[in-house]
C-alpha cells in the first residue's frame, strides 16, 4: 500500500518541477503589456510637451517681429521642427494667424500662414477678448498626429493639438511682407 502511495506522488500532476514555467507564461503576457503600455504613455506625453513648447515658441519667434516674410516663416516653422525631434516631423502641422482688433474690440485677421494642416476654424473667435482696439495678437495651433508603435490597431492615431497666444513685443500688430 504505501508502494502505491509513492508511485501515485511521482506522477505529473503532483510533480511542481514547472510551476515556475507554467507562471512566468501566465504572467509574461500581462508584464509586456504593461511594460508597451508604460512606453507608450510616456511617448505620448513627451510629444504632447514638444508640442505645446513649439506652439509658444512659434508664437514668441512670431512676435519678436514688426514685420515676417516666407523665409522668416520658413525658419520659424524649421526650429518647431526640431523642438519636436527625434520624433516624426512629417506629422507636424502649424497654423499661424496674426490678428487685429477692430473699433469694437472684435478680432480681424491681418494674415495666415498654415503649413501641413487645415487651419485652425476658430482661432479668430477664441482671440475674442485678449485685446481692445489696435491692439494685436498672434494665434498659434500646433498639431502633431501621433502613432502608436506597439497599440496603433487597439487605439489608433493619437491626434495632439495645442494653441499659444501672444501679444507683439515691439509692435501691437505682426505685419507680413
Amino acid at each position: 500500500m504505501n508502494r502505491t502511495y509513492t508511485k501515485k506522488r511521482n506522477t505529473w500532476l503532483f510533480d511542481d518541477s514547472a510551476t515556475a514555467i507554467a507562471e512566468f507564461a501566465i504572467i509574461f503576457p500581462i508584464l509586456m503589456t504593461m511594460v508597451l503600455g508604460v512606453y507608450e504613455v510616456g511617448s505620448a506625453i513627451v510629444i504632447n510637451q514638444k508640442s505645446i513648447a513649439a506652439s509658444q515658441m512659434v508664437a514668441d519667434l512670431i512676435t519678436r517681429n514688426v514685420t515676417v516674410d516666407d523665409a522668416d516663416i520658413d525658419d520659424i516653422v524649421k526650429a518647431a521642427e526640431h523642438v519636436l525631434s527625434p520624433y516624426e516631423i512629417d506629422e507636424l502641422g502649424v497654423d499661424i494667424l496674426s490678428v487685429q482688433y477692430d473699433e469694437n474690440d472684435d478680432p480681424q485677421e491681418v494674415w495666415r500662414e498654415t503649413r501641413n494642416m487645415e487651419p485652425r476654424e476658430d482661432a479668430l473667435t477664441r482671440s475674442t477678448g485678449l485685446g481692445t482696439e489696435g491692439d494685436g495678437a498672434v494665434v498659434v495651433t500646433v498639431r502633431y498626429v501621433y502613432h502608436p508603435a506597439f497599440s496603433s490597431a487597439v487605439i489608433g492615431d493619437v491626434e495632439m493639438e495645442e494653441m499659444a497666444f501672444a501679444r507683439g513685443r515691439r509692435t501691437a500688430i505682426v505685419s507680413r511682407d
